[in-house]
C-alpha cells in the first residue's frame, strides 16, 4: 500500500534596534521570510521510501555604528568619528532528493 505524506514550514523573522555586545554596529532592521516544502511516498515498487524537499530563504539588514547606545559601549567611536552603515540582503534557494532502497 503506497503512503505519501507531506509537510511545509513558513517562517517570518522581524527584529529592530537590537544591540550586539563587542560589536561595532547595531542591527537597525532584520527581516527574514522562508518556506520548506517536504514530500514522502512509501512503499513503491522499485523503492522503500522516496523524498523529495525544497526551500526558499530572503534575509535583508540594515544597522550602523551612530546608535547612541553603541556610542556608550565604545566611546572610541565618538573619539575617532567613526561612522559605519550596513546594508545586506541574501537569497538562498535549493532543493534535495532521496531515496531508500531494501
Amino acid at each position: 500500500m503506497i503512503t505519501e505524506a507531506s509537510n511545509s514550514t513558513i517562517m517570518r523573522l522581524d527584529q529592530r534596534d537590537v544591540q550586539l555586545p563587542n560589536q561595532v554596529n547595531a542591527i537597525d532592521d532584520l527581516q527574514t521570510d522562508s518556506w520548506e516544502l517536504t514530500y514522502t511516498v512509501s512503499d513503491l515498487d522499485q523503492v522503500d521510501r522516496f523524498t523529495a524537499e525544497t526551500w526558499y530563504n530572503t534575509t535583508q539588514l540594515q544597522g550602523n555604528a551612530q546608535d547612541s547606545g553603541k556610542r556608550r559601549q565604545i566611546p572610541l567611536l565618538d573619539e575617532t568619528e567613526f561612522l559605519n552603515d550596513v546594508d545586506g540582503w541574501n537569497a538562498s534557494t535549493g532543493f534535495n532528493l532521496g531515496l531508500d532502497l531494501g
